[in-house]
């Protein structure tokens, strides 16, 4: 836990260098689910830092058109402002990988709160979204834009943000082999 109020000191300086403490942060979790599941490293890392910025208590929500992304830092807080959201809508991104409540909620066998525990959120969001849509037929960035949205437009532009926060982080070579 260091290391997310490291975050949450440099959030306020600026997005660019919360992007590396936010993946060292969930290190375990991830190479832990990720060999779990077959699925290189590096797409997680760049779906929790383009989602959550590494933020477990992270909450997004969409109402009436208009998105809002939360950080919260203490759990009580998430749980609560999760309650009231899921109060007037079901399109809510929960926790650190943005599991959308709308999409997932009734699939998971899971209460909304229990998608803020990050372990619990990368293992559901590898296992039951992502490796399916890896393992689907496509391009390497539309399977990675499936996990976003069906929606053309919105996967294709989603899968181009996860593909070039990967280069960003690894390098040109980092994608072979996807």
């Amino acid at each position: 836990m260091k290391i997310v109020g490291a975050v949450r000191a440099v959030w306020v300086i600026g997005w660019i260098l919360v992007l590396p403490l936010a993946a060292a942060a969930w290190d375990d979790l991830i190479d832990e689910h990720c060999v779990s599941h077959g699925i290189p490293k590096e797409i997680v890392h760049a779906i929790i830092e383009v989602e959550s910025a590494g933020h477990p208590f992270a909450i997004g929500v969409a109402i009436q058109g208009v998105s809002h992304s939360y950080f919260l830092d203490h759990e009580p807080d998430a749980v609560l402002l999760l309650t009231e959201f899921l109060t007037v809508t079901n399109n809510v991104g929960i926790g650190l990988m943005q599991i959308s409540w709308r999409s997932w909620g009734d699939k998971l066998g899971v209460a909304p709160r229990d998608l803020l525990e990050p372990s619990l959120n990368i293992r559901l969001a590898c296992r039951r979204i992502l490796k399916p849509e890896l393992d689907g037929p496509g391009a390497l960035w539309e399977r990675l834009g499936r996990y976003h949205s069906l929606t053309p437009a919105l996967r294709d532009a989603y899968g181009r943000k996860i593909i070039a926060r990967i280069l960003k982080m690894s390098g040109p070579s980092s994608t072979r082999g996807f």
